[in-house]
């Protein structure tokens, strides 16, 4: 700042606003948390169309089975999606982009569950979604989660 005025000059109003752009709010304890969080949301979705094939898409499972594993299923999956908001209410701040990225990835993922759930109804009660589609699906579920959470280190650097 010029000695006489407490205005800075708007070259020095320049070089301030540089050294701020560069400087990098985002801890690592941050964006660790960000990364948990996606990475469980990721595990919850592979882990429903699992649950899914175990309960409700099981032909040999007695209707108590299937009714109760459901309510299970999803009891679980909503306990994981709540432990991963704690880890996302834990970060004080998120690095710009981080909201596009978790939201791509969480769409493919969703997209995959739904791609799954129409085909598991499609099979019908008499037949199950063969194992290695769910096997596939689960894993097609968990890696654009996977990606990403990955992707977080390259955000705010």
């Amino acid at each position: 700042m010029s000695e006489q005025s407490s205005t800075p000059t708007p070259e020095e109003a320049r070089r301030a606003l540089a050294v701020a752009d560069r400087s990098a709010v985002v801890t690592d304890s941050d964006r660790s948390r960000l990364q948990w969080g996606t990475v469980i949301v990721a595990f919850a979705i592979a882990l429903l169309i699992i649950s899914l094939r175990l309960t409700t898409g099981d032909p040999a499972a007695s209707d108590r089975v299937q009714v109760v594993g459901f309510w299970v299923s999803m009891a679980v999956y909503i306990g994981m999606i709540v432990v991963s908001m704690l880890a996302f209410r834990g970060a004080s701040s998120a690095p710009r982009g981080f909201r596009n990225r978790y939201l791509a990835g969480f769409m493919v993922s969703m997209c995959v569950y739904l791609a799954y759930v129409a085909l598991q109804v499609w099979m019908g009660e008499e037949r199950g979604v063969p194992w290695a589609v769910t096997a596939v699906a689960a894993v097609a579920a968990l890696i654009p989660g996977l990606v990403a959470a990955r992707s977080y280190r390259t955000l705010g650097r």
